[in-house]
């Protein structure tokens, strides 16, 4: 594939969030993706995480690229760094959350007429955050805040994290269920999480 047809699938991608452009992209670029993979396999993130990574960096560098401010020629390096970038924050999480228990969480949910409030959550991600307000909110707090996403978003999120009666499955098993990669939903899976931190920024400015 020519860097002028690379061009038509990125605008595709960004103008309408064409998923078949977005696969067709990562076949185009599946040697790049396991370069990566292979790459950073010494870190302590299995195979299935730095792919999800690698992807998702690869998803981000393609909607961030200005195609019309510069020619197509850099796009490889330009998307290349995403990938990279990527990996490093996924593997920041990974030893968070390794870490969480020696996270001092003072009263970290409370009751305040009849309000959650939440203090003290500096250094969780968007995943944490959520995963948290499942053991602690109710249903309808829950339901709220799954508002903002659209119907697949909301199911994906429901299906991840095992609320609203859903039993909580793994990437594999989603993708089997909407026939799709398991990138695909991971990508599907940060966008929803990281709708919802933007919309709740400020009634839980704690969190962010």
């Amino acid at each position: 594939m020519d860097l002028e047809e690379v061009k038509q699938y990125v605008i595709l991608v960004q103008d309408n969030n064409d998923n078949n452009a977005f696969n067709i992209l990562v076949k185009n670029y599946k040697k790049l993706l396991a370069h990566f993979v292979h790459r950073y396999s010494h870190l302590p993130l299995s195979k299935e995480e730095l792919e999800s990574a690698a992807i998702w960096g690869f998803y981000k560098g393609i909607l961030r690229y200005d195609y019309e401010k510069n020619t197509m020629q850099p796009f490889t390096t330009y998307v290349c760094n995403a990938i990279i970038n990527e990996i490093y924050i996924e593997n920041r999480k990974l030893k968070k959350e390794k870490n969480r228990e020696l996270l001092f969480l003072d009263k970290t949910f409370q009751d305040d007429d009849n309000d959650r409030v939440v203090n003290h959550l500096e250094g969780m991600n968007e995943e944490d955050i959520f995963r948290m307000a499942t053991e602690q909110y109710n249903s309808e707090v829950i339901d709220e805040m799954l508002k903002c996403l659209k119907p697949k978003q909301r199911e994906i999120i429901k299906y991840r994290f095992g609320v609203c009666g859903y039993p909580e499955k793994k990437l594999t098993e989603l993708a089997k269920i909407y026939g799709c990669t398991i990138q695909y939903i991971s990508a599907y899976e940060h966008s929803a999480l990281q709708k919802m931190r933007k919309l709740y920024k400020r009634k839980y400015e704690d969190l962010i």
